[in-house]
């Protein structure tokens, strides 16, 4: 199979134009699920760095006449998480010398 095309639906943060020359899967190349799954991860940690947490990131294979698939990554966002408080709690020598600092 080759690639027809790629698209990327369900972004608000970025425009789809943004994001595609950065993706592994290519439109004319051949078709690597690999690939896909990597481009997957890619929108995946983009969305995490942002605070989306809980990102949904599905590659839709449409498969088309003549060997062709077209390839839609469908992106579910989710709402945006900050950590705000952090506290250490610190018991026995070992855990304070070893391991906190």
């Amino acid at each position: 199979y080759h690639v027809g095309s790629v698209s990327i639906s369900g972004t608000k943060r970025y425009e789809p134009a943004e994001l595609l020359p950065y993706m592994v899967i290519k439109q004319g190349e051949p078709f690597s699920f690999f690939d896909k799954q990597k481009d997957e991860a890619f929108l995946r940690e983009l969305y995490g760095i942002q605070g989306h947490f809980f990102c949904d990131v599905v590659g839709e294979i449409i498969y088309q006449p003549n060997n062709v698939v077209d390839i839609v990554y469908n992106v579910g966002e989710g709402d945006v998480y900050r950590i705000s408080d952090v506290r250490i709690h610190l018991e026995g020598d070992y855990t304070k010398e070893r391991v906190a600092l």
